[in-house]
């Protein structure tokens, strides 16, 4: 058996790798600009000064610091899950909205235009292969 401080020690390092081939780097740089800033600030009161981040352009991928990395990695990934869920909807609201176009455009203004657009969205998901696309797309998304 390993201690706990054992197991984050041997953990840190390949967790690290993946997350810096995960992260953008505008994402490391905010976070350094952050971290920068708090760390200058004069009225902190620390027990022992946090050490300045180095700029993330030039700096080793050894020497950003995991309160950089790891806020960072989280923003990359909520973006790229914002961007995912976009590419999804998409297709669904123009079909949404050819719907309720035809349904208005036949006179039909009591018929609410989801009715006729559900079966057609999950044909088309269907058509698509739509679950194959779907994971693959996340698959992929990991480099």
């Amino acid at each position: 058996k390993i201690t706990e401080e054992e197991a984050i020690a041997r953990i840190a390092d390949p967790f690290r790798d993946f997350m810096l081939s995960q992260v953008r780097g505008k994402d490391l740089q905010l976070f350094a600009d952050i971290a920068q800033a708090n760390a200058e600030k004069p009225d902190r009161k620390l027990a022992a000064p946090l050490p300045a981040p180095p700029k993330v352009a030039n700096a080793p991928e050894e020497k950003i610091d995991m309160r950089i990395l790891i806020p960072a990695f989280m923003i990359s990934e909520l973006r790229r899950g914002f961007e995912i869920g976009f590419l999804i909807v998409l297709p669904f609201l123009i079909i949404d909205m050819i719907v309720a176009t035809l349904v208005m455009s036949m006179g039909m203004m009591m018929m609410p235009p989801s009715v006729i657009s559900l079966p057609f969205k999950i044909l088309f998901f269907i058509l698509i292969d739509g679950w194959n696309i779907l994971v693959s797309g996340l698959v992929r998304s990991f480099y």
